[in-house]
């Protein structure tokens, strides 16, 4: 509106870095200055959709078509043309009424002051009025509006020349207080160029993810800054927090159903924390669920108003997890690229094709049913770092019984790590330095479908280098299978491939645990002996990797039932592993 060739900031180095929807807003004008556009197209842009509409109706001699997504023919705009109409614009619905698409015919409008009240679906309306040079009187109070007004100040007194003058956003930094409300690592200096005394309305974002790091968040009115809610949904739930959310209406017109959106989302992450979030195309969820190291189906969408989000989440990110069966996230010139393993050839084959395109030092290497602790800030120093493990199950049963075997199993690997010679040890809860892996990636064998974490760790042991145990912060969490069948297809694909493991120590670790449960039937008192010592494996456990329920009565009698019970459920897992697998 003040003349200025927009060409030249279209054509600037720094143009290509901004969001997606102030780049097309700049594109659209910049066609406005040198043609007659019959059609722009908004896609889902609500901002572009409502400034233009403003911006058009007084723009005389313009014709103009303004349509978009599939998505934005759902977002009201009737009061904002209703509005306009009302100070001589020449705006028709081409659609359905009230919402996009429109046809506009600009021309000069009447320059009575517009009266606009509450409610109103989006304060975008009245910011859109105010940018466009039109007098609204209003009583919608709300940050936004003012921060409006404080902008149009700011630039009439020249304090805003060129867009690099234009403060931070904090309804993006909003992302990175829910990572750090969660433990996770962020970019440093991250929040150096937010401004403490800004007009902002989210800059209460600070405020709110205290409140929520500090776990004393009961309740928040997001009626002044709706663009939070969804990082504050998801932290809140990560961290098992059930606070009144209130002020919420305007979410369920933005570039998605916001609050469905967010549920959706959380019942999936709920019943499998490796579930793929669907973001329907909305910048925001997928941020929220990225920034807590979910997965999302869509990170495109996220450049609409944060790029460089995404290779910055990347950079402050040490660790990569490697699933077995899942989309593999891998480092690539910045970027996150997914590279699809092959069915039944889990971790092994992802590893083969993802390695040469990592540039992280650290590589995480876990089962499906591993959910990995938060990624931390620092790392031991070691080319192999063993993790412990708990186990979780909705089958009471499974969960008893495994919780005390996963934890005797883990405080011997963990042991033996601490000395630096560890003879047991399970893929799902290691971190390997990526050079070491390559170092000893020759020692995989291919003609063994799965095993590859074993062979790397013989072969580690063998060229001498550092292997410690993880501190208690980085304890994962499994989850048991579904059923016994579910669990003894496992312990008989673990039983098959066994043999092929030629590393002596396993061999002779491997031999002495099938003896000594067979000695509980063999041996007077040999039953009572391994109970106990079994048991005080587990008490270590508890003691070293901060379990929550503790080693009492009622875990040591289960202990008793497992002595009893399990040489026959071994036993058992042999004989499938035999009649399943060629030895």
């Amino acid at each position: 509106m003040r003349g200025d060739d927009l060409s030249e900031v279209i054509a600037s180095p720094a143009f290509s870095q901004y969001p997606d929807d102030v780049r097309l807003m700049a594109e659209h004008l910049a066609t406005m200055q040198s043609v007659r556009p019959h059609v722009l197209d908004c896609q889902n842009a609500g901002t572009v959709m409502r400034f233009l509409c403003a911006f058009a109706a007084q723009k005389e001699g313009l014709e103009l078509t303004l349509t978009g997504c599939e998505r934005m023919m759902q977002r009201p705009i009737g009061q904002l043309v209703e509005a306009l109409r009302k100070i001589g614009a020449d705006i028709r619905y081409l659609g359905e009424e009230g919402f996009p698409p429109l046809r506009i015919i600009g021309k000069p409008l009447d320059k009575t002051p517009l009266r606009m009240c509450a409610p109103q679906p989006s304060t975008q309306f009245i910011s859109a009025l105010l940018l466009a040079g039109i007098a609204v009187e209003t009583n919608v109070q709300s940050p936004y509006i003012d921060l409006t007004r404080s902008v149009i100040r700011d630039f009439q007194a020249g304090r805003i020349s060129r867009l690099e003058d234009v403060e931070k956003d904090w309804s993006s930094a909003a992302f990175w207080l829910e990572r750090e409300a969660l433990g996770l690592p962020i970019p440093e200096e991250i929040f150096s160029q937010l401004r403490e005394d800004s007009e902002q309305g989210d800059k209460v974002a600070w405020t709110l993810f205290e409140k929520i790091k500090s776990r004393n968040l009961t309740a928040w009115d997001f009626s002044s800054c709706p663009d939070l809610y969804p990082a504050a949904a998801v932290a809140c739930h990560v961290l098992g927090l059930r606070p009144v959310f209130s002020g919420l209406q305007t979410l369920r017109l933005k570039e998605s159903d916001r609050i469905a959106a967010v549920e959706e989302g959380l019942r999936a992450i709920s019943q499998d924390p490796h579930a793929v979030v669907k973001t329907y195309a909305d910048h925001r969820i997928a941020m929220a669920f990225l920034a807590a190291g979910f997965r999302v189906d869509n990170t495109a969408c996220i450049a609409k108003s944060y790029p460089a989000f995404l290779s910055e989440l990347l950079d402050c990110e040490r660790l990569v997890a490697l699933r077995e069966g899942d989309m593999m996230p891998v480092f690539q010139d910045g970027l996150l690229t997914r590279i699809q393993t092959d069915a039944g050839r889990g971790k092994k084959h992802a590893l083969m094709q993802a390695m040469p395109l990592m540039e992280s030092e650290f590589v995480w290497l876990c089962d499906a049913d591993i959910q990995p602790p938060p990624m931390p800030v620092s790392l031991p120093d070691a080319d192999l770092i063993i993790l412990p493990l708990r186990m979780e199950s909705e089958h009471i049963v499974l969960r008893s019984l495994l919780t005390l075997e996963y934890a005797a199993i883990q405080s011997l690997t963990m042991l033996a790590a601490e000395k630096g010679h560890p003879v047991l040890c399970a893929g799902a809860n290691m971190i390997v330095r990526r050079s070491a892996w390559e170092e000893c990636v020759g020692a995989i064998r291919q003609d063994i479908p799965s095993g590859d974490d074993m062979f790397i760790l013989e072969e580690m042991k063998r060229r001498g280098k550092k292997i410690v145990a993880g501190p208690a912060q980085l304890t994962a969490t499994c989850f048991s299978p579904s059923s016994i069948g579910v669990l003894l297809k496992q312990r008989a694909r673990w039983a098959g491939k066994a043999p092929a493991y030629q590393d002596r120590d396993i061999l002779i670790a491997g031999g002495w645990t099938v003896l000594s449960n067979l000695f509980v039937y063999l041996l007077p008192g040999w039953a009572v002996i391994k109970w106990v010592a079994d048991m005080l494996l587990v008490e270590r456990h508890h003691k070293l990797y901060a379990y929550p329920e503790k080693c009492g009565l009622k875990a040591w009698l289960w202990g008793a039932l497992l002595t009893l019970v399990y040489p026959l459920w071994m036993l058992l897992c042999l004989i499938v592993g035999v009649c399943r697998k060629k030895w």
